[in-house]
């Protein structure tokens, strides 16, 4: 979701407003003095299909960030995030002849791949009530196959070991498109903001060496958030996304079908204790999302709770973010199929 870890801390409501958050172009404007963050984000999952349960630890480092004020009125900022990924992993064994002996076959494969988006902004500040952005963003990245098989023979037969070696076989898809985005934050009131912003993507392309494989889009997106501050050290926020998914349908074998997606969030930051006179915050968070890819030909789902809070050092000069999720995935219509996952998020900000 490209969520920072004060994002997802507060269900992802905070997302359209955080600076360091690679969705609102116009949410540049809010570094004020230069500044950097980056984060660290690993998931441990367990999925289970009928009797059958597969824990996974998938490490991620999600967002990395850089803004840079040029003027009262004008803010750059870079960033990389990851925009989709994929770790799939089968193993199997079964028997055959070989010279009449029995032969034990051990056949896995593994699929890994990441989508990145990197993105360069710029936000204007004609008034203090208005924030405007726009962003370029190049996306790429890869898909890599691996399958290996192993020969074990069984019963002490005769065959000679040295001729049954593991056999071993690698693919790799690279991926490249482009895309822009534009973003507004607004405050129509004194003590409430709305903040929106939408991508358009243009083609997206497969390689195989420089053969292009398959052609797709960049899947489009938007965002709205508001958020209220009108009680005194409390900010509550809201949030709702819808990425186009089914864009990305081409890129890919027909099995894997690609939804569109919506995302509901909603969560409240609050002042907590000072530490070396600097306010702590404290971050609770409900969210609600469909997830881009299918099983069996239907559209996942998942619910999440989430929490956390912010350690400010050096008077705000380093601040430490921490963002918890526990979530709950299932298919509709799937009984024995669900998943549940512990996203812990750090994220540091740092800066002069």
């Amino acid at each position: 979701g490209q969520l920072t870890a004060r994002a997802l801390a507060a269900g992802g409501a905070l997302a359209e407003f955080d600076p360091a958050a690679p969705l609102n172009p116009a949410a540049v404007a809010g570094w004020l003095v230069m500044g950097a963050y980056g984060q660290y984000a690993p998931e441990r999952r367990t999925s289970e299909v009928g009797a059958g349960r597969v824990s996974a630890f998938l490490p991620r480092f999600p967002v990395f960030a850089v803004g840079l004020p040029l003027s009262p009125k004008w803010t750059l900022g870079f960033s990389a995030s990851s925009l989709l990924e994929r770790n799939f992993f089968t193993a199997t064994a079964g028997r055959q002849l070989v010279r009449d002996d029995s032969v034990t076959v051990r056949t896995s494969s593994r699929v890994q791949g990441n989508m990145s988006d990197l993105r360069v902004a710029v936000a204007y500040t004609p008034a203090t009530w208005l924030r405007v952005g726009a962003a370029y963003h190049v996306v790429g990245g890869e898909n890599r196959t691996e399958l290996r098989r192993v020969f074990e023979i069984d019963n002490g037969g005769t065959i000679d070991s040295s001729t049954l070696q593991p056999v071993g076989e690698r693919s790799e898809l690279g991926f490249s498109g482009r895309a822009i985005s534009l973003g507004v934050d607004v405050r129509p009131l004194p003590a409430l903001y709305v903040a929106g912003s939408i991508r358009r993507g243009a083609t997206l392309e497969s390689r195989v060496g420089s053969t292009v494989a398959s052609r797709a889009d960049v899947p489009n997106r938007l965002g709205i958030a508001g958020r209220y501050e009108g009680i005194p050290g409390v900010r509550l926020a809201a949030r709702w996304e819808r990425v186009d998914w089914s864009a990305m349908q081409g890129l890919g074998s027909g099995v894997a079908r690609a939804f569109d997606t919506d995302e509901w969030g909603a969560g409240v930051e609050l002042n907590g204790p000072s530490i070396q006179k600097s306010p702590t915050d404290l971050r609770l968070g409900i969210r609600r999302r469909t997830l881009p890819w299918g099983v069996g030909g239907v559209q996942p789902e998942e619910r999440a709770i989430t929490g956390g809070f912010a350690l400010p050092f050096a008077r705000g000069r380093f601040i430490i973010d921490v963002g918890v999720e526990r979530a709950d995935r299932s298919v509709p219509g799937l009984t024995g199929v669900s998943e549940q996952a512990w996203t812990t998020a750090i994220g540091v900000r740092v800066r002069p």
